[in-house]
């Protein structure tokens, strides 16, 4: 339990394809579709039944069968819950259970993973859900593209929010209206936003607008998605009130909040609403991105690259030394994790 300011193996894991993380736990996917979790287990978030905190990776109990949970395809996090999509179109989720974010019929918490087919059920008029195709997790939600017979596919919300505007702030489902969803090939999720990337590389977003994180140049929270100033994108990476992308040249682009240098620079309380370009430092070249990542459930001010050299870079909130580049001062530009090796 003492905090660590570099990397530091984790024992016992091997054939990691995905790694997720909430607010006190973190969970890795394995190439055999089996999840180990470990961490802050209070809110039952590592999903072994046992409500204990764990210190090294443990594997994830399904309810029904009581054995490992398998057959999982894609990890996604909460702040105190965390969820798996199954080969079958299941969303297995357990942890905390706010609002049925977890399952909209199950009141409790998840003491181990539940298993449901399309757990977004409640279309309200006998229409039978089939699978579920895409799905994230913000602080206090779950966004998934779900599909019904007969019905088409839909963008569902199973969430908690906390103010008027904010993503989930009706408890139950509700579908967010993108209209036409055949060409989406990504769902991501911020703090109280949710954006999709279609193929063509455009970006819409829905949600709150306080910050200028729905990348549309303004301040304004509507009902509607956006269209975003980001173009040509190949990958999103929301959390907290900020908004990135990578685009065809590999380059990053952040906007919203930035009070923490969450879009690289001087940290301001004045929102970014003009894409700004991530850079190697003030007035440097641009980075050429991999891979973006970021961790806290949607809610931390600490993105991640890996650059195409193989180099991890992060910057942003540092308070626990979580940049890894060994201290907590916060950095305004990708700072580079040390003892990683491309």
């Amino acid at each position: 339990t003492t905090d660590q300011l570099t990397p530091v193996v984790v024992p016992g894991l091997t054939d990691v394809v995905d790694l997720v993380a909430g607010w006190e736990h973190t969970c890795a996917l394995l190439a055999n579709g089996r999840v180990r979790c470990w961490g802050g287990n209070g809110q039952d978030q590592v999903g072994d039944g046992s409500g204990s905190d764990q210190l090294s990776p443990t594997p994830v109990v399904e309810a029904a069968t009581m054995g490992e949970l398998d057959r999982v395809t894609d990890l996604g996090a909460s702040r105190y819950g965390t969820c798996g999509l199954r080969t079958t179109g299941e969303l297995a989720c357990w942890g905390q259970n706010a609002s049925g974010m977890i399952d909209p019929f199950d009141l409790g918490s998840a003491t181990f993973a539940l298993a449901r087919p399309a757990t977004f059920d409640s279309c309200g008029d006998g229409c039978t859900p089939d699978r579920v195709v895409r799905f994230t997790m913000g602080a206090r939600y779950i966004a998934a593209i779900v599909a019904y017979t007969g019905k088409g596919t839909f963008v569902e919300l199973q969430a908690q929010g906390d103010a008027p505007g904010d993503i989930g702030s009706t408890a139950g489902v509700s579908y967010l209206p993108f209209g036409s969803l055949g060409d989406v090939v990504e769902l991501a999720s911020g703090n109280d936003h949710v954006c999709l990337r279609r193929a063509s590389g455009t970006v819409e977003c829905i949600g709150d607008n306080t910050n200028g994180q729905l990348a549309d140049g303004s301040t304004i929270t509507g009902s509607s998605p956006v269209v975003t100033l980001f173009t040509s994108a190949t990958a999103l990476m929301l959390f907290d009130d900020t908004s990135c992308v990578r685009n065809t040249l590999g380059q990053v682009y952040c906007m919203g909040a930035t009070n923490e240098a969450q879009c690289t620079g001087p940290g301001s309380a004045m929102p970014v609403l003009a894409p700004r370009r991530v850079n190697v430092a003030a007035g440097g070249a641009a980075y050429s991105a991999r891979y973006l990542a970021n961790g806290g459930g949607g809610a931390y001010r600490t993105p991640c690259l890996v650059s195409t050299a193989g180099a991890v870079h992060c910057w942003g909130n540092n308070i626990g030394g979580q940049i890894g580049n060994g201290n907590t001062t916060g950095q305004e530009y990708p700072t580079r994790v040390v003892g990683l090796t491309p």
